[in-house]
């Protein structure tokens, strides 16, 4: 070993044939007879090693908090794993950044950019080249198949372009002095009188629209309470024109054939202005094409023939991020494969999630279930658990300052507490909001 360098973790294969020895700056793969087969540099301190059941990968735990995977023939890197303190939020990346991430948290990780000696360097997040570099079924794959460039292909997807070729903008704030990133926020501070900004301040209106499918015209497809849920999630905020906003306009789609979906997005960016809070509700069920695609099935979905029959999140995207006012997503679906019964979708929501919610894009997202997790709707809440959950929060139980007012913030706590005790660990709702907006009142308690 090197000179002042020590171990703290050691290994054994299962055939007792070499031993893995975690040190401080290195790996090291070492046979019976004591001669090293190979070394690896590593991040940090390696506090624990192990060597799996079959013998092909090597696995270490570090001083910075992440756990990473080698191949045990060679000791060449394959995945590395960041979990924060709380075990809710994590990022998983391979050798050429490749990555996954549980929503709203691929801004863990991230590239330094030099810009030469005398310039301070720029830093860009895994979200903002999410395009480029989100690939979950490639990360899916790399642990199985020992080769990055194996999973890619297996995974069906080309090799993305290097960091350095189509970087996003970026911007500095000139004054007040504060350096450079991407986005950039700043704070501003009203020097005027609170009678003027109180005379200032207009009510927003609300848009709603509330979406639910529980009759296909496939009956396999069919479902209980996502119609329900779509008119019950409309009628918890109908009362709300007379206080927290000045009008609501609820447009409520039950059953909802492509093109009535369609419309309905329609009118959200026929009406919504700068002055607004758009709200669309989804329940029901998604899929993934061969390709990873999202698709909402409307009531006349052909799961064969989805793009024709389908709703592609390309549209849902494309109308909520260039709303002008606030916009707010709530999603009692997940992506699907074959769906059955009282289950709601599976595959991974997460990529949707992550999307909407980027700063470009500034949607606040609410949705049900993450990763490969179902929604689960059961005829003694008479509603899916999410939406029972969500309703009873916004009709006043989400008031935790009993001050009247319920924010975002409030909600999304509501949420994960209340569906925990509805369904435990089985489905877990997800809240993520653009880091450019700030916690925001969602609707007021009426006295």
């Amino acid at each position: 070993m090197n000179q002042y360098e020590g171990s703290r973790s050691l290994a054994i294969a299962p055939n007792g044939e070499h031993f893995l020895l975690g040190a401080w700056g290195s790996l090291r793969l070492i046979d019976d007879q004591g001669e090293e087969l190979w070394q690896q540099s590593v991040p940090d301190e390696a506090w624990g090693v192990n060597i799996s059941g079959d013998g092909r990968l090597a696995v270490a735990a570090f001083g910075d908090g992440s756990i990473r995977w080698y191949r045990l023939s060679d000791g060449e890197p394959l995945l590395s794993l960041y979990i924060t303190n709380d075990a809710k939020e994590w990022v998983l990346w391979s050798l050429s950044s490749y990555y996954d991430a549980s929503p709203g948290d691929d801004r863990l990780i991230g590239w330094h950019v030099n810009n030469g000696k005398d310039k301070v360097a720029d830093f860009y997040t895994a979200a903002q080249m999410r395009e480029r570099f989100y690939r979950p079924q490639v990360i899916s794959h790399i642990l199985s198949e020992l080769d990055e460039e194996t999973a890619l292909a297996k995974a069906g997807e080309r090799a993305a372009t290097s960091i350095a070729e189509g970087l996003p903008p970026t911007v500095e704030l000139l004054s007040p002095v504060n350096g450079s990133s991407v986005p950039v926020t700043a704070r501003l501070t009203w020097e005027g009188s609170k009678a003027a900004l109180e005379a200032f301040v207009i009510k927003l209106r609300l848009y709603v629209l509330a979406i639910g499918v529980s009759d296909y015209e496939d009956d396999v497809l069919d479902l209980q309470f996502a119609a329900k849920d779509a008119s019950d999630f409309a009628d918890a905020l109908k009362g709300q024109g007379e206080l927290l906003y000045r009008e609501v306009l609820v447009k409520l789609l039950t059953d909802a054939s492509s093109d009535d979906l369609l419309d309905g997005l329609d009118w959200l960016r026929n009406e919504v202005t700068s002055k607004d809070v758009a709200m669309l509700f989804l329940a029901g069920h998604g899929v993934n094409d061969s390709d990873g695609d999202y698709y909402f099935l409307p009531r006349n979905a052909n799961t064969g023939r989805l793009r024709r029959t389908a709703v592609a999140y390309f549209d849902i995207k494309k109308i909520l991020s260039n709303l002008a006012g606030k916009t707010i997503a709530f999603i009692d679906t997940c992506h699907a494969g074959n769906i059955m019964g009282k289950r709601r979708g599976v595959a991974d929501i997460n990529a949707v999630i992550n999307d909407l919610s980027a700063a470009e894009n500034g949607v606040v997202v609410f949705a049900s279930s993450s990763g490969k997790q179902y929604s689960l709707e059961d005829s003694k809440w008479g509603n899916g658990a999410f939406t029972k959950a969500l309703v009873e929060g916004i009709n006043g139980k989400a008031d935790y300052t009993k001050d009247g007012t319920i924010t975002i913030n409030q909600l999304d706590l509501y949420l994960s507490e209340r569906v925990k005790k509805l369904i435990g660990n089985q489905q877990i709702p997800t809240t993520t909001k653009p880091q450019t907006i700030s916690d925001f009142p969602v609707v007021v308690v009426e006295p």
